[in-house]
């Protein structure tokens, strides 16, 4: 991500609002490493990924991260293609060389960083997972 994507992002959603995303959103880049978002803590309602759980290098360290930022009522969506049958694929994208994650294995990781699975749907021809954080106390 560069300013020159993030500003051609905003002008194509910018055309399903009335008016500019930005006149009513505050977007910021922000660098992460393969382990951390570098996001600020307890800030999001919502943090969305599209396509990207599959090529995360370590992807326990990332989930354990987002949940610091997240606020307690936050949720997480992730949207992916993922292996259900145990067959390894490769992403449909021809210039991503990384496999698609495996369901199983996605779910066990997302339960172990801390998250429990609230909702699964079918949109835009991939799986649409969102998770809420599961606090230390009694929810």
């Amino acid at each position: 991500m560069n300013e020159n994507n993030l500003s051609r992002v905003l002008t194509y959603y910018s055309k399903f609002r009335k008016g500019k995303i930005t006149d009513t959103n505050q977007f910021n880049i922000v660098i992460g490493t393969a382990t951390e978002t570098n996001l600020p803590s307890n800030t999001f309602d919502v943090i969305y990924s599209n396509a990207t759980y599959h090529v995360l290098d370590d992807p326990a360290a990332i989930m354990v991260d987002i949940k610091r930022s997240l606020k307690d009522d936050g949720i997480l969506a992730i949207r992916d293609g993922f292996v259900f049958d145990g067959r390894d694929k490769p992403c449909e994208d021809k210039t991503c060389s990384s496999p698609r994650a495996h369901y199983h294995e996605f779910i066990k990781v997302m339960n172990q960083s801390g998250f429990r699975l609230i909702n699964q749907t079918e949109e835009f021809g991939y799986p649409t997972f969102k998770f809420k954080k599961q606090l230390d106390r009694l929810e």
